[in-house]
């Protein structure tokens, strides 16, 4: 009889084990989805910025699309909470805000100024999977500036 209820306490101590381990992982995961999101997003915002003109007058301004993949709820990923792209201009450069499952928001700034249409944030908490963005860069205030919109 003690060897089963010893089994049994076995067993369950490593299934607990096992489960954390596992969510972990998805948070792991889900954190480097977000990550190289990030860095697709800020890459191709700086690539754009730095090696385009801005358009002159009656001429198409630049433009680049930005594809992120977000991490989606499901088995071997933890969802994503929060997501969303701030302006940062004239004083300071964009930024990202996110967060995973029940972790603190965090904030990662990009490397170009950036404006949002409506002057808010982008919001992309809702969106999973690939989301397409269109970058163009615009004059603003006689300033070079990213301009960031959802396709």
């Amino acid at each position: 009889m003690i060897r089963y209820v010893l089994a049994v306490t076995v067993a369950a101590t490593i299934l607990s084990v096992s489960l954390f381990a596992v969510e972990y992982i998805e948070t792991e995961r889900a954190h480097s989805e977000v990550e190289t999101a990030i860095h697709q997003l800020d890459s191709t915002a700086l690539d754009l910025y730095e090696s385009e003109p801005l358009a002159k007058r009656g001429q198409e301004p630049a433009q680049r699309v930005a594809t992120l993949s977000l991490p989606s709820e499901g088995v071997g990923s933890t969802g994503l909470d929060t997501f969303r792209i701030a302006p940062g201009y004239p004083e300071t450069t964009g930024q990202v805000e996110y967060k995973i499952a029940a972790g603190h928001i965090q904030t990662q700034q990009l490397s170009v100024p950036v404006l949002i249409e409506s002057d808010e944030r982008l919001d992309l908490s809702d969106m999973r999977g690939d989301v397409k963005l269109l970058l163009t860069l615009i004059e603003h205030e006689g300033e070079r500036v990213v301009l960031v919109t959802r396709l």
